[in-house]
Order: structure tokens, then C-alpha cells, then sequence
């Protein structure tokens, strides 16, 4: 009996073993995910004496400074060599520093879902302004974002994480709706809202609504999107702070549970797997560069939101 036991109890430890080393191999291997989808990255603004430094992406400013600055941008415009830097003596610019970035965040409610990853669409902006406080120079970061699609019909409440300084040794979390349909899409009970195109689609705000607001003495204010179910709490990929190493951010089907893009992108429709829409979406997985996963085939009817639809008003266009 004593011999039995004892070789039951030596299965039982290499299996536990094999469990452990599984168990580590898929974290590297979704920690190598997380990081391939990541879609921003970190940018030292250069800076000339007694000038200000203006950082645009195409039209859209990123940073205006006269004084050292480090901002977050999107990755693929660092490796297209997309920003356009210019200065300025302009006495408007002295002693003033902003910057901003966007995000279009698209969230599955489930950890096993249909990967349209339209349950929830937001347009998300992060703007950063200098000021001086007693002579110490600090930012006050907001956290806005603009209702676009709600194809699910979980209820949800919509939250982000972040660090209130660089030195803190551990991450903040705050609650920005605690319904999200009710705060967001101003409680409209019609299902789905602009993810099946056989129904109305319509604007449902042209406002990117300030939903949270910290001062901080960092320039830079990452955040990682979250979203609570009844059962979960499901995070947008991001390897902000190093998330990623302690955030459950891949579903069981190795697809993340929500994404975070940079660029305006035409969501799937209802019950459209992403990689149907998107055939690189795949490859992007394991490379990252959203600007090749946004090459999609000229197959409008799989994208409810395309702005290029006669009559059809953009759903990401907000008022500046």
C-alpha cells in the first residue's frame, strides 16, 4: 500500500509540475501577444532655446512645449516616420505644454466570445496640460470618451487603470460608468445600436464626454481599459506600466478580450469574427503594426460603421 500511494503521489506531483510549466508557457505566450498588439509607444519631444515644439500626426496636434517633454504617440507613426515636428517663437507657446492621444477601444463581453468585438465601441481621448503649482511643475491629465456601437447585451460598467506617479508601487483603478448604457448611450433600450446594419444607425454623441480627471507630476498618463460583467472584469490588451505581466488580458481562445487602437477602424457586424473582416488580423496578432491590420477587403457590408457610405455620417466625429 505504502509503494502504491507513494507512486500515486509521485504522478500526482509531476502532473501538478507540468500544470505549473504549462501554466508559465501560456503566460509568456500571451505576455508575447499583449506586446505585439501593443498600439502606443513613448516619444522625447526634442526642444530648441527659446522656442515651443509642435508634434503633429497628420492633422492632429499631439504636443505643443517649450520645455522637455516625454509623450505617448502611436507606434506605427514612430516606425513610418508619420510625425511631423516644427517650431515656434511664438510668444503664445511660452511657459505652456499640452499633449493628447486617442484611442478607439472595442471590448467582448464574454471570455469566449464571437470576436466581432463590437459588444462595446468607445472613442477615447487622454489630454495632458502643464501647470505650475507653488512653482512645481505638474500635468492634469483627462480621461474622455465618446459613445460609438454597444453590441452586447450584458450590462457593463467601463473603468480604467493607472498609476497616480511613476514612483507609485502599485496601480489605481477607477470606475468612469457604472452603467454603461445608461451613462454613455443615454439609456437607450434598442439592441443592438450601430453593429447590424439591417437596423437604423445613428450618432449617438458627437461629444468626447470628460469622464475622470488627476494632476500628476508625469507628463504622460497611460491607462488600461477595462470593463466589468455580472461574472468578469475584461481588460483591453496594452502593455501599459508592464499590465500585461499581471492582467488577465487573453481569452482562453488566445484572441484578446479587448483592443486598443490608435486609428479610426470600421468594427466588424454582428456575429463577424474579426479575422473575416480583418484577414491580417491574425498576423498582427503575432507582428503587431495596426496600420497593416487595418488593410481590410473592400467588403462594406461586413463594417456598419464606414464613413464612406452615402449619407452616412462618421460615427468617431466629435466636436473639437
Amino acid at each position: 500500500m505504502k509503494i502504491r500511494h507513494t507512486f500515486q503521489l509521485s504522478l500526482l506531483t509531476l502532473a501538478c509540475v507540468g500544470c505549473v510549466e504549462n501554466s508559465e508557457d501560456v503566460a509568456k505566450i500571451n505576455e508575447a501577444k499583449v506586446s505585439a498588439v501593443e498600439t502606443l509607444a513613448d516619444y522625447t519631444v526634442p526642444v530648441k532655446q527659446g522656442m515651443a515644439t509642435i508634434v503633429k500626426l497628420g492633422e492632429e496636434t499631439l504636443a505643443t512645449t517649450s520645455e522637455p517633454m516625454t509623450i505617448t504617440v502611436p507606434r506605427y507613426a514612430l516606425a513610418t516616420n508619420a510625425l511631423t515636428v516644427t517650431y515656434s517663437a511664438d510668444e503664445i507657446y511660452k511657459n505652456f505644454a499640452s499633449a493628447q492621444y486617442w484611442q478607439y477601444v472595442s471590448f467582448e463581453d464574454q471570455r469566449r466570445g464571437d470576436y466581432d468585438y463590437n459588444d462595446l465601441v468607445i472613442h477615447c481621448r487622454v489630454v495632458s496640460l502643464m501647470y505650475k503649482e507653488n512653482g512645481i511643475v505638474k500635468y492634469r491629465h483627462t480621461v474622455s470618451a465618446q459613445p460609438v456601437a454597444s453590441g452586447g447585451a450584458i450590462s457593463l460598467k467601463l473603468g480604467i487603470l493607472y498609476k497616480p506617479d511613476p514612483t507609485f508601487p502599485s496601480l489605481a483603478e477607477k470606475i468612469l460608468c457604472e452603467n454603461v448604457r445608461q451613462d454613455l448611450f443615454v439609456g437607450d433600450v434598442s439592441f443592438p445600436i450601430n453593429t447590424d446594419p439591417t437596423k437604423a444607425r445613428k450618432q449617438v454623441s458627437r461629444v468626447l464626454k470628460p469622464l475622470f480627471e488627476i494632476s500628476t507630476f508625469d507628463s504622460q498618463f497611460p491607462v488600461v481599459w477595462f470593463i466589468d460583467t455580472p461574472l468578469d472584469r475584461l481588460y483591453a490588451a496594452t502593455t501599459n506600466f508592464g499590465a500585461n505581466t499581471t492582467l488577465d488580458m487573453i481569452s482562453p481562445d488566445g484572441l484578446p478580450y479587448g483592443i486598443s487602437l490608435t486609428k479610426k477602424w470600421n468594427y466588424p457586424v454582428e456575429k463577424c469574427k474579426i479575422s473575416i473582416a480583418y484577414p491580417g488580423f491574425d498576423n498582427w496578432m503575432k507582428s503587431g503594426r495596426e496600420d497593416n491590420l487595418l488593410q481590410a477587403p473592400n467588403r462594406a457590408w461586413l463594417f456598419p460603421a464606414m464613413a464612406n457610405q452615402a449619407g452616412m455620417v462618421d460615427l468617431w466625429d466629435y466636436d473639437k
